[in-house]
């Protein structure tokens, strides 16, 4: 190939000659070896018109070209670009590499590989490009326009305390330019303008911060300007939402603003317009929707006392309106605080809110009846416990709206039942089951009819969280849903992929605990297969990958969860009924080797777990032979799994990886140490990368904002210490300890660092605690480092952390003894005290509770616990409240002091009067533990049988309902 001869005929003034060479050249243009030869043009070639030619021909292949090139070649390439422009002596041609280098860097700087770009050619010039762009903005449309263009790239230069100061001016000059833009009807510019705005309150530098509250004004002005298009105010509400997001202390500062904030969203969300069902066909928001979505975002991460109390009381009063768009608007109010305010709301759920919504369920307009539907499903959400007992009154006023015209009430008494029924007890659902199953299959038959896919889906789902709650009691209805469930799994319309994923996650369930039937697996698997085999032949258009799991763009498509509950489904179906699956089990572990190297980071997780299940199964389906400790099957299907699941540990997305080591921690637990000793050593490794923060997935920019980000690394530090317990247990403290030692603890400590964000430390004391639990006096030697994080965490001040370091600090005296924990002793006490007060949150006490029985169960003689200081609070804090895990040990440490002060030991007896009242009172508590039950009857028989004259007075002065439960008499 003569290149020099092809760019000059390119050149060339006959049309023949230009021709050819253009067509030679465009059949060599993705080739990668024309990248270099180029280059040495753009450098070399003496005509200027070469030159110029070559720089135009890579920018026009940079984007191919560019993810194939090795990362040598493309910093040498970039470094080259820089030093051309710096030495091209023409200006057109100096102008064609300078354009080239822009097109390169698109490529690069996504990918983080040309940083010194900005830092080192642009960054010098912030003051006067301000300076620009600030001109800029006051100038004519197409020049504002440029300007505002030009913001985004210069947030990256922005380093210093001076930059910031610098960058301030721009802000405001920004937002003026907004205001001014909506006067002249240029809406456009605002909807720019608050985008930008969005991206700058995003960045953890404080761009933003004198100009804040202007800023939320404005916007919040944009947003109840009836007369602008719903895009331009739903943008300027997205960025108080924003700013409600990733500036919540300096919002809660502006309390006059927020109240403003806070009626005007109210507002909005009464204002009428469009219905939902036109919004949805539209594809645009409704002015009640964005509003409500603004407030719903201040409600979670402002202070509830700053948004509840008002929003309440405009509820209320709204509530009494005849204008049903208010009406609406109160029930909607209560439905999107649920999340944020739940604490608050349940105070006023019996008395105030849930009549509120159930008179709205009998409303005579269809748009309240649909916002009291999706309130109820709100609070089953956010406020389960307190909302599921009220299901008497409940379920029959969602059944009553079941039929209603309106297909969206319809869509949201689903969803109502669908969250509801997940919380039930199963005994409490029973009674409802034939008319709950009626009216959700009626829903299916009429959904058919209407094509109203999105009730069909949603009636799906409610059948699928019913039949979870039901379990084996679902049985009757089988006969009635399984119809539905048939024809959904057989559809092949794109727009009900959503039901058919639904459809196949219900089978899944419905054979988990149906597994009794297994003609129903014999008929439905091969079908599942074929469906999964289906999906894995269509396009994801919306996904890409640039080869292997390195960072990968993608989209959620309904495809996509079809193939995640297909996943899913094979899993389950492998796992409740291993025997009738395994004919099956060749075919699933292909399709879940598919999954495992698929595009999408949630199929490549799916794929993980039900890897792990499909061993396991193929485990009990094919036991081992003694002396052999697994069949050749398993062994089979571990030499495919093994490298997969290792491999999934290096995935650049931290759910894969997280799923990955949680089927490691699952096939260690279901199998044991033998048969996964070829792959135990890296996946302990996998632990320590992931605790120490040195996992490949760490590497890698989430798309997720910083809460979602932060939720994926304590679900990582959680899986991992998921994984490290599986490892002491199969393969037993002794061989452990050098693990722990040398590795584990050590990465484990960095997470409960001062420095590390309160989730990921309370996550770390919590695998802290379970490790401990289960090393027991192998903890020992490492108590001077281990307990220091411990009373760190017990002062902290959310109170997941200081629920953990109590159960961490109780198992650590548990298992290493007072005599190795007494030099803690007084500084744990002191620490263990501020828990047990009123405010405290009810988990936390109960944790704080079971560490103190436990010291005193350590105690074999005289207490080394102060009970006179410790015990009134320790017995006020029972019953627990929510931890009933930890009432065995509470209660049996309140037997212990009975036997100790039966035997005179000091100090004990002045409390037995109020240990034998404790102990009354849990003996009748309905969710006491039986082994705990038999305890306390026993202690008390055995005090009776030797201190009869001392004990019977006690117990005389108890309810007679406590005295027969004490003696064993119910």
């Amino acid at each position: 190939m003569d290149l020099d001869a092809l760019l000059a005929g390119c050149l060339s003034n006959e049309n023949s000659i230009r021709s050819s060479a253009e067509q030679t050249l465009k059949a060599l243009s993705g080739k990668v070896e024309l990248v270099p030869e180029l280059l040495k043009r753009i450098e070399h070639a003496p005509d200027p018109e070469l030159r110029q030619l070559a720089a135009v021909l890579l920018r026009k292949r940079v984007a191919s070209l560019w993810p194939l090139l090795p990362l040598e070649v493309r910093q040498t390439t970039q470094a080259f670009l820089l030093q051309r422009i710096a030495h091209e002596p023409l200006h057109v041609v100096r102008r064609a590499i300078a354009d080239l280098a822009a097109a390169v860097a698109k490529q690069a700087m996504p990918r983080n590989e040309w940083p010194e770009l900005l830092g080192e050619h642009l960054q010098p010039a912030l003051p006067t490009l301000i300076g620009i762009i600030s001109a800029g903005l006051r100038d004519a449309d197409r020049v504002r326009t440029a300007a505002l263009k030009a913001v985004e790239p210069l947030m990256l230069l922005v380093n210093s305390e001076a930059d910031i100061v610098q960058f301030h001016g721009l802000v405001a000059n920004m937002v003026e330019c907004a205001r001014e833009a909506l006067v002249g009807g240029s809406e456009d510019v605002a909807v720019y303008v608050c985008q930008l705005l969005v991206d700058m309150v995003e960045v953890p530098a404080p761009l933003t911060q004198p100009h804040l509250p202007g800023i939320v004004a404005f916007c919040m002005e944009v947003a109840v300007a009836k007369q602008l298009e719903l895009g331009t105010r739903e943008q300027a509400l997205q960025v108080v939402a924003w700013v409600a997001r990733y500036k919540p202390k300096q919002l809660s500062k502006q309390k006059g603003l927020l109240r403003q904030i806070v009626d005007a969203l109210c507002s909005m969300v009464c204002e009428p317009g469009q219905s939902e069902q036109e919004a949805r066909e539209s594809g645009t928001l409704s002015a009640r929707a964005m509003a409500g979505q603004a407030l719903d975002a201040l409600s979670i991460h402002v202070s509830s006392a700053l948004i509840c109390p008002q929003a309440l009381a405009f509820s209320k009063q709204a509530a009494a309106s005849p204008d049903p768009q208010h009406r609406c608007g109160a029930i909607t109010v209560v439905a999107v605080m649920c999340e944020g305010c739940a604490e608050m709301l349940r105070k006023r759920l019996e008395d105030e809110l849930l009549p509120l919504v159930l008179t709205g369920l009998r409303d005579p307009d269809q748009n309240v009846r649909g916002a009291a539907a999706f309130a109820i499903g709100q609070m089953s959400e956010f406020m389960a416990y307190e909302v599921v007992s009220h299901y008497a009154t409940v379920l029959p006023a969602v059944f009553a709206i079941m039929a209603d015209p309106d297909p969206i009430v319809q869509e949201r008494a689903c969803y109502a039942l669908d969250t509801f029924c997940e919380n039930m007890e199963r005994e409490n659902i029973l009674p409802f089951m034939p008319q709950l199953i009626e009216r959700l299959v009626g829903v299916l038959s009429h959904g058919a009819t209407t094509n109203n896919h999105d009730v069909q889906e949603m009636a799906l789902s409610a059948i699928a969280s019913t039949a979870a709650t039901a379990a084996a009691d679902f049985m009757p209805y089988v006969g009635a849903v399984m119809p539905a469930l048939q024809h959904f799994l057989a559809v092949e319309r794109s727009e009900l992929l959503p039901c058919r994923c639904r459809a196949t996650e219900c089978m899944g369930l419905l054979l988990e605990h149906l597994g009794a039937i297994p003609q129903v697996a014999t008929e439905l698997v091969p079908q599942v297969n074929r469906e999964f085999c289906q999906g894995a032949d269509k396009s994801d258009e919306e996904g890409s990958s640039e080869g292997g799991h390195d960072r990968q763009f993608s989209v959620r498509t309904g495809v996509l969860d079809e193939k995640c509950a297909a996943l899913n489904a094979l899993g389950l179906y492998a796992e409740h009924l291993p025997l009738q699956f395994a004919p099956y089990l060749v075919q699933a572990l292909q399709l879940a080797a598919a999954g495992a190297n698929y595009f999408h980071e949630e199929i490549r997780a799916q794929a993980c777990t039900t890897f792990a299940q499909l061993v396991i199964a193929t485990h009990r389906a094919f036991p081992p032979v003694p002396p052999l400790p697994q069949s050749q099957e398993v062994t089979q299907a571990l030499s495919e799994v093994g490298p997969a699941l290792l491999g999934a540990l290096e995935d650049c997305d931290k759910g894969v990886v997280s799923a990955a080591l949680g089927a490691l921690k699952n096939l260690l637990s279901a199998l044991g140490a033998q048969p996964m000793l070829p792959w135990l050593e890296k996946a302990s490794q996998g632990v320590t990368d992931v605790l120490q923060h040195k996992a490949v997935c760490f590497e890698y920019e989430d798309d997720k904002d910083g809460e979602d980000m932060c939720d994926a690394v304590e679900d990582l530090v959680a899986a991992a210490g998921d994984l490290a317990t599986a490892l002491i247990g199969a393969t037993g403290a002794d061989a452990y300890a050098p693990v722990l030692a040398s590795h584990h603890l050590p990465a484990l400590l960095t997470r409960l660092r001062p420095q590390q964000p309160d989730g990921i430390r309370g996550v770390a004391m919590g695998v802290l605690a379970e490790i401990s639990e289960r090393m027991q006096a192998h903890m020992v030697p490492h108590l001077p480092k281990v307990v220091p994080s411990v009373l760190k965490e017990l002062r902290a001040e959310d109170a997941v952390n200081r629920q953990n370091a109590a159960f961490a600090a109780g198992v650590l005296v548990e298992g290493c003894g007072l005599e190795a924990m007494g030099p803690f002793l007084p500084q744990l006490l002191q620490s263990l005290h501020p828990l047990f007060g009123p405010k405290e949150a009810a988990g936390t006490r109960d944790n704080a509770v079971g560490c103190v029985g436990r010291m005193l169960l350590a105690s074999p003689g005289a207490p080394l616990v102060p009970l006179d200081a410790v015990l009134p609070n320790y017995l006020r804090a029972l019953p627990p409240k929510e931890d009933w895990e930890e009432s065995h040990v509470a209660y049996q440490a309140l037997c212990h002091l009975l036997a100790q002060g039966a035997q005179g030991v000091p100090g004990v007896a002045a409390h037995v009067p109020a240990i034998v009242q404790a102990l009354g009172t849990a003996i009748v508590h309905p969710k006491l533990p039986q082994t705990t039950r038999t305890l306390i009857v026993s202690t008390i028989a055995q005090l009776r049988q030797h201190f009869a004259a001392q004990a019977d007075p006690l117990l005389a002065m108890l309810p007679v309902n406590q005295q027969q439960a004490l003696l064993g008499v119910v």
